[in-house]
């Protein structure tokens, strides 16, 4: 198992690895997915982007990316808007853009 990784994650990216070819999208939908996963995936010879929803807590968000939630009239307004922050300079990757909606 890769230090730090989750258990599930560890399949995946061993999948991704086999990959024949360079550049594929891998869409998480209802899975566990972290900040984390998607920078290892990218870094693989194989350059797999995956997208999806995250947990905001515990996974890798930066705080810069997390919507404000609100309630009632507020809430209402905010809905359908989306913040997107790209960490630019990033240690780990090169520019990850994060969206909240």
């Amino acid at each position: 198992m890769l230090k730090g990784m989750c258990p599930m994650h560890c399949p995946l990216l061993h999948m991704f690895e086999q990959f024949p070819d360079v550049g594929h999208y891998f869409k998480m939908d209802n899975l566990f997915i972290s900040v984390g996963l998607t920078r290892d995936a990218y870094l693989l010879q194989t350059r797999v982007l995956v997208h999806g929803v995250i947990w905001k807590s515990n996974h890798g968000v930066p705080t810069c990316a997390i919507q404000e939630e609100k309630t009632g009239k507020a809430a209402e307004r905010m809905q359908g808007t989306v913040k997107v922050v790209a960490l630019k300079n990033d240690g780990k990757s090169h520019d990850l853009i994060v969206a909240s909606c």
